[in-house]
């Protein structure tokens, strides 16, 4: 599969295939492509060209892009919350208007989820109300309330401080191997924490420029011979840690 904006190429040969269950993680600089993938997958890039599927089909109409979105959930490193909404509003608001249960259902849902991921108190808070780690939190609740079985995690803890980002990356810890859903979740994942990547990767994706230049799993691809480029971009990422 190949994508451009305009006549611009931003990923380019990208042969991936996700097995249900399983973790891939993307990493690489900013610019490679990691990002693009993630649209695509949620459907904001649409001007490619080669197979694309999810779910088994090939998602082409609204309305079979909006089926295939009830299945996924994808959280942002700028959270996307909607400022004059409140927590447990932001939560529910996607979830009431694809229609998934009742509204009371939905406000029990929304509280149970704000309680497990440590935002209890916070269901009547504005976004200007709360720390950034708190804002990633209800977004992370919002992605669950849905029960997805595709996450999509687009650098998550990019916009957050070094003291923040440790909690979220142990929460998400806990979302993917399926804590909050009973079972393990499917999860595309593009981050520069290599920590996180090691700990939740059943197989790495090393992009530059728009291709995939190494692959393998977690184990193959840090334990080093299968690519010096990809340890040499670990190794420079270790040292712009504080």
């Amino acid at each position: 599969m190949s994508v451009r904006i305009g006549e611009f190429p931003v990923l380019t040969d990208i042969d991936l295939t996700i097995r249900k269950g399983e973790k891939i993680v993307l990493i690489g600089p900013s610019g490679s492509g990691k990002t693009s993938l993630l649209r695509v997958c949620a459907g904001l890039l649409s001007d490619r060209n080669g197979h694309f599927g999810l779910f088994g089909s090939t998602p082409a109409t609204p309305a079979q892009w909006s089926k295939a979105r009830r299945r996924m959930a994808m959280i942002f490193q700028n959270f996307n919350l909607y400022s004059m909404r409140t927590a447990l509003d932001n939560i529910t608001f996607a979830a009431r208007h694809l229609r998934l249960g009742s509204e009371s259902e939905l406000n029990e849902r929304g509280r149970e989820l704000l309680g497990l991921v440590g935002c209890d108190g916070l269901a009547d808070k504005y976004p200007f109300e709360m720390s950034g780690g708190q804002q990633q939190r209800v977004a992370i609740a919002r992605a669950l309330i849905g029960d997805p079985e595709l996450l999509l995690l687009d650098e998550p803890t990019a916009s957050l401080d070094p003291e923040t980002i440790a909690g979220i990356l142990d929460l998400l810890t806990q979302v993917a191997e399926g804590r909050f859903s009973g079972r393990p979740m499917t999860v595309l994942c593009a981050t520069h924490e290599m920590g996180f990547a090691r700990r939740i990767a059943d197989r790495v994706f090393f992009m530059e420029k728009g291709f995939v230049v190494a692959a393998g799993t977690s184990q193959q691809m840090f334990g080093g011979g299968v690519s010096d480029r990809f340890l040499e971009f670990v190794g420079a990422m270790a040292h712009q840690r504080p």
